[in-house]
């Protein structure tokens, strides 16, 4: 699985603005900014008419101040997610939006 291929996918929707795509144990999870409005599950939608069904990603979308998603932050959400890091120790700039696709 190419997850620069799934990036670019995701990142090529209207409503994206940036996206990372980051494989944790079987699953893909990736995580956008928007540049409008969009449920997870609409976009999920769009990927599943243009990806292979196991290169559809869990979505995640947050903000942060620069409409950017980085590496860094993306591999401390994996840290949050897994309850290895409790509070990060770095301000990160961005807040989790609890709206995901399943």
């Amino acid at each position: 699985i190419e997850l620069g291929e799934i990036e670019s996918v995701l990142a090529s929707q209207a409503e994206v603005q940036d996206a990372v795509v980051l494989v944790r144990g079987e699953r893909l999870l990736a995580w956008f900014t928007e540049n409008a409005p969009v449920e997870p599950e609409a976009l999920r939608e769009a990927l599943r008419a243009r990806l292979p069904a196991h290169m559809v990603p869990r979505l995640t979308s947050i903000r942060t101040p620069r409409e950017e998603v980085g590496q860094r932050a993306a591999q401390v959400l994996l840290g949050l997610l897994d309850g290895v890091i409790q509070h990060p120790q770095v301000d990160l700039g961005f807040e989790l939006v609890v709206r995901e696709s399943s």
